[in-house]
């Protein structure tokens, strides 16, 4: 339930506020459904995107997160396309983006705006946003690693009308559908976003209809000053200060010993917290960078996680937040760098150091280290159609969250700012509509960091690609491990390796293309979470039950937790306790 509206407006009702805010929470709900039942992507299928409903002014009123990183730039990409059109908005306007030099996180991420005229004026908007298969450029898909800007990524689209009072603008459709390889999937998938914002229109002049516009703006306004108390409640639990921390990435594509630090600063001033990045590194020559949305979002996300759930992510959740991000850095880079892995760069060094940050003041709300992010695009050529085909490795490449206070990390959920939302397509019908065959897809023993409360689990896997031409897209960090928090240990890095028809095998490496030949085999081992707290406090039945469910091994029970095995390979309760505590004495003085 939202806190009590600091509007001072007597005609305002609080239960209204809530019953609205929950209306419009349903309408970004029922957005997504329209997506996911209508489209033929395996993207939306998996909920690699996300809707929302913003105001004229380009306030965040509501918004559904499958993936949350997206869900915070709509803002950003609205303020540029009311900046790029002005007045030239109408009833029936459909306006397309992915541009992120006009406020987009990824060009891969595109987003349609839809506005609501009520009474003869623009009062609402409604927005999606979602992956799409493939936007044009050098590679299928457009993870390209050898990208030294952002011509050589996908096709730029900077605000674009594509529907203008209500018609069809053809010769812009077929521009777009033009610059890609799969235009019948992804203009399926325009339709489904487009359906997806009229869905949003209908039930927001239902709510209009009931309520009269005045009445909604007012309890809407509430709304957003209620989450903007709420967070700054929050914010004010913890003690005024500046607290530093920083991470960093390896390898931009053009050099794999390049690292590239995240030097953050974050201050908080009574109800208002700000999250100072100048000194990061300057920007890369490569694919790694990140723009001022993504960074904004991501740092956004991350802060999230640790306050109260129950407040809403609008824009008054978001008032009391402050970003700082000099341009020119990794994190902020200018025109027209690259920037197609700038998602899963942001996601890693913005997320690990604003929790090792905030560690140093709300460690129960805290997690270790999630996975880092590594993960492939294939693409090449179905034998059974003769078509081409792509797909991301969303089923093989979902690692472990970090443990926290009172509880173990998530297994097999994905990365901190990107996967939390995304869910996995089911195996079946994977095979059914990929050239792939799988082996084996199960937890990775050990993966976890070691803790008191140990890191998630991630996945792995081992199947067989049948495509032919094909070619897989390596992105993201293999060479930092999620690193543990109080005492825990560190999760295992990402690792895959390939196995070529002719039994040559290929250690895999971040930032990379590799032809496949047919019939290569693909095993991946997805990151694990780091661990909370010190292994040797972690309750013994939680380690008797990893090790009857396989999810660590006896020599890690042993080495990282203080075991001790019976001959049956069950853990000795007595013995072990025992152990422990010589364990601790050894470290107590110094041994």
């Amino acid at each position: 339930m939202s806190a009590p509206a600091t509007t001072a407006d007597a005609s305002v009702d609080p239960i209204l506020v809530s019953v609205i805010g929950k209306h419009l929470e349903n309408i970004t709900h029922e957005m997504g459904i329209a997506m996911t039942r209508s489209t033929s992507s395996p993207f939306f299928q998996v909920k690699d995107m996300c809707t929302a409903i913003l105001d004229e002014r380009a306030r965040l009123l509501c918004q559904k997160e499958y993936l949350p990183l997206m869900a915070y730039t709509f803002p950003t990409m609205l303020e540029a396309l009311l900046k790029f059109f002005g007045d030239d908005v109408g009833p029936g306007d459909v306006f397309i983006t992915n541009d992120v030099f006009y406020g987009g996180n990824q060009a891969q991420d595109l987003a349609f705006f839809r506005p609501l005229f009520w009474e003869g004026a623009l009062r609402y908007w409604t927005a999606t946003k979602g992956h799409q298969v493939d936007l044009g450029g050098p590679i299928l898909g457009g993870y390209n690693p050898r990208a030294r800007e952002v011509w050589q990524e996908t096709v730029r689209i900077p605000p674009l009308k594509v529907y203008e009072g209500g018609k069809l603008r053809r010769d812009v459709w077929n521009l777009l559908m033009e610059n890609t390889r799969l235009p019948r999937l992804v203009g399926r998938d325009f339709q489904a976003m487009i359906g997806g914002c009229t869905v949003g229109e209908r039930r927001l002049q239902a709510l209009l209809q009931r309520y009269g516009h005045p009445s909604v703006h007012a309890h809407i306004d509430a709304l957003l000053d209620s989450s903007e108390a709420m967070m700054r409640l929050e914010i004010e639990r913890l003690p005024d200060g500046a607290y530093q921390a920083e991470a960093s990435t390896q390898d931009d594509g053009q050099d794999k010993e390049a690292v590239y630090t995240a030097r953050l600063a974050v201050t908080i001033a009574g109800s208002s917290i700000t999250f100072d990045f100048s000194g990061s590194d300057p920007q890369a020559p490569g694919w790694i960078n990140g723009v001022y949305a993504t960074a904004f979002s991501a740092a956004v996300c991350s802060l999230f996680m640790c306050v109260d759930p129950l407040i809403p992510r609008n824009d008054g959740a978001m008032r009391p937040i402050r970003v700082l991000l000099p341009e020119g850095s990794f994190l902020n880079a200018r025109y027209p760098a690259a920037s197609v892995r700038g998602n899963f760069t942001c996601n890693d060094v913005i997320g690990d150091s604003i929790m090792k940050a905030l560690a140093q003041v709300m460690p129960e709300r805290v997690t270790a280290g999630w996975a880092r992010s590594l993960t492939g695009s294939i693409a090449g050529i179905d034998p059974r159609t003769g078509e081409k085909y792509y797909d991301v490795m969303f089923i093989s490449n979902r690692g472990g969250s970090g443990g926290t206070q009172g509880t173990d990390g998530w297994s097999y959920i994905g990365i901190l700012t990107l996967g939390g939302g995304i869910t996995v397509q089911d195996l079946e019908i994977h095979e059914r509509t990929k050239p792939h065959f799988f082996h084996e897809l199960e937890f990775a023993p050990d993966a976890g960091g070691a803790g008191r409360w140990r890191g998630g689990l991630g996945a792995h896997s081992r199947f067989t690609v049948f495509a032919r031409d094909t070619e897989i897209v390596m992105r993201g960090d293999n060479s930092n491990a999620p690193f543990g928090l109080f005492g825990g240990r560190p999760g295992r890095r990402g690792e895959c390796r390939l196995e070529q028809a002719n039994g040559e095998i290929v250690e895999v490496q971040a930032n990379e293309l590799y032809t496949l030949r047919r019939a290569a085999q693909i095993e991946f081992f997805a990151a694990g979470g780091g661990g909370f707290g010190n292994p040797l406090e972690r309750d013994l039945d939680l380690v008797a039950d990893d090790l009857r469910n396989g999810f660590i091994t006896p020599e890690a029970a042993v080495r990282d937790y203080g075991a001790v095995l019976n001959a049956d390979g069950s853990l000795n309760h007595a013995a072990s306790a025992a152990r422990r505590g010589q364990l601790r004495a050894e470290v107590k003085s110094g041994c």
